[in-house]
């Protein structure tokens, strides 16, 4: 993982599935202050064999209609561990909007999130598609992983298993972070920190949080997470009963609870997902 990749996820709020942020949340803690290495650096090969293009069918077809794009584990604004990051996959979408051979696209989606910078980018290029875009729910598409799905023409979600499988939903934002201040005091090491004299502001959001005021911090995600929440509603309108069921508190569902509350359109396998999308590009509505 290259610094760039390891400041950029640090420094900015992520929209995750707050299990998976606590895992993750630990792999970086036992990166930094243990100095645990071995997280792999991005592979082009890995990237190339999770976009590939199907025929209608969903059988691999070098020269298919359906372009597959594959968005797994932590989402990242830059690539690392193997996944590609959001910045990636808008060239992806670019690149097969401008393919005129591709028809259409299927995005098959198991993640629980991730960073908030970039997210909205990706689900807006997606959203602007000039071809259908199917999102396809192979376990997990929660919280920024939802913002991007919903961005779709359509979504399914894996049927197996009768769709208990599938976790959707999480559509919320959150900072989380571990205070390591008296555990390194009581190593012997001590953190000095000096400002310029005019520099009364800086840093001060997190300094105030780590003392316990998360008045700034919060509404700085506020800000974030009003701004989710338009998109998920706009993504979805029509098609969202927030009356029924208050899908944007940051609960999640299964496939069958998903389609009640309008979170995603239908279950079915990876097959007909592909055919529906082929559908689509050829029974555009204008």
């Amino acid at each position: 993982m290259q610094f760039k990749q390891l400041l950029s996820i640090l420094n900015r709020p992520w929209a995750i599935e707050p299990q998976s942020g606590e895992y993750w949340r630990g792999i970086a803690f036992d990166i930094i202050y243990k100095g645990i290495t071995g997280v792999a650096t991005f592979d082009n090969r890995k990237y190339l064999s999770e976009i590939y293009r199907t025929d209608a069918k969903g059988t691999i077809d070098n020269s298919g209609p359906i372009q597959v794009i594959h968005i797994a584990g932590p989402i990242a604004k830059y690539d690392m561990c193997g996944s590609a990051g959001t910045q990636s996959l808008q060239n992806a979408v670019r690149a097969a909007n401008a393919d005129n051979s591709i028809a259409a696209m299927l995005l098959v989606i198991d993640s629980p999130g991730g960073q908030v910078d970039g997210t909205e980018n990706l689900a807006n290029e997606i959203k602007a598609s000039t071809k259908p875009v199917v999102a396809f729910v192979d376990g997990m598409m929660c919280s920024a992983a939802y913002w991007i799905g919903s961005s779709a023409t359509e979504i399914f979600a894996d049927k197996a298993n009768n769709g208990y499988n599938a976790t959707i939903g999480s559509i919320g934002t959150m900072v989380s972070w571990k205070d390591a201040t008296k555990a390194q005091e009581a190593q012997g090491i001590k953190t000095h920190t000096v400002y310029a004299d005019a520099s009364v502001d800086k840093n001060q959001t997190f300094a105030k949080a780590n003392q316990g005021d998360y008045t700034e911090l919060k509404q700085q995600l506020n800000n974030i997470n009003d701004t989710f929440l338009s998109a998920v509603q706009a993504n979805r309108m029509g098609k969202l009963d927030l009356a029924k069921e208050n899908v944007l508190t940051g609960k999640t569902y299964d496939a069958k609870q998903a389609i009640k509350y309008g979170l995603i359109d239908r279950m079915g396998t990876f097959q007909q997902a592909v055919s529906r999308a082929y559908f689509l590009s050829k029974n555009k509505t204008a």
